[in-house]
């Protein structure tokens, strides 16, 4: 298999990483690239295989984050234009857990001249009941995800921050982070591949989050390869520096997220977060 530059961040939340990381490691032998300020890479465990990259403080990366997602996207820009040697790029959030090898299964299709691959985000049916969006190539989440960087023609950092994150161009209507971009890649003659349910968790290409584990799939993106809570690192980024430019209602959501993390995998309780204690039980059954 070619070689492929593969990348994580940690932004606020390396105890998040930490446990991804710890999962990664049983099962893969690749060298991973972790942005994190001085602080979250200083409170990594020793992984003899990551890169560090440091993002420093006050500077561009630092200051997105303080306008929420942007400062991933920044990452990603960062990744793409700058740090990446590969033409192949592997992505995956802290806040998974994994179960078995499957960065080969990204590189596999990479290697067969597949440009986007990842987990289905359906927009015929999508999840978000919009009509105007239907008649859209459906694209991939972004939790585990592979793409070729030769198929993305934005070379300018901003531009491509801003598009990463999402920014709607020229009237083009998305759902959420990386589709833009992930429409420019199929613009310019990429093929994507959609990673079964079964495999990955989260909704199928019929916006159906019913896959083989059952219930639990409906609340966490649940399958064979790993677990995808979604929100965990900005519960923490959010629990320990403030809402910042994220909304209320997305705050709350997400810090519930942490804490239930939290008492999970590390046995802390957050002080002042409510956590559902029927999910709780539901996921003490499987971790």
């Amino acid at each position: 298999m070619s070689e492929c530059f593969i990348f994580t961040e940690a932004y606020n939340c390396a105890d998040i990483l930490n446990n991804c990381l710890k999962s990664f490691y049983k099962y893969h032998t690749n060298t991973v690239h972790v942005y994190g300020t001085k602080k979250d890479l200083d409170e990594l465990n020793d992984f003899s295989l990551i890169k560090k990259i440091e993002i420093p403080l006050n500077g561009i990366i630092d200051f997105f984050y303080s306008q929420g997602h942007m400062g991933t996207a920044a990452i990603f820009a960062q990744s793409i234009l700058h740090d990446s040697t590969c033409n192949h790029i592997i992505h995956f959030d802290s806040d998974l857990i994994f179960k078995r090898e499957c960065i080969s299964k990204i590189k596999e299709k990479l290697d067969n001249g597949y440009s986007l691959v990842g987990p289905p985000r359906p927009y015929k049916y999508n999840l978000n009941g919009r009509d105007d969006i239907r008649h859209l190539e459906d694209v991939v989440a972004t939790c585990f995800f592979g793409f070729d960087k030769d198929k993305i023609n934005i070379n300018d950092f901003i531009e491509l921050t801003h598009s990463i994150n999402g920014k709607n161009f020229n009237g083009h209507p998305i759902l959420d982070f990386f589709d833009y971009v992930s429409f420019l890649i199929l613009h310019n003659d990429g093929k994507v591949f959609y990673l079964n349910n079964d495999d990955v968790g989260g909704p199928d290409r019929f916006g159906n989050r019913d896959n083989k584990h059952g219930i639990i799939n409906k609340d966490i993106d649940f399958g064979d390869w790993f677990t995808h809570f979604a929100g965990i690192g900005s519960g923490s980024r959010i629990y320990k520096k403030g809402l910042q430019n994220s909304s209320i209602g997305y705050g709350d959501w997400a810090l519930k997220r942490y804490a239930m993390y939290k008492k999970i995998f590390d046995n802390v309780e957050i002080s002042g977060v409510a956590i559902d204690e029927n999910y709780y039980n539901l996921y003490k059954k499987y971790f």
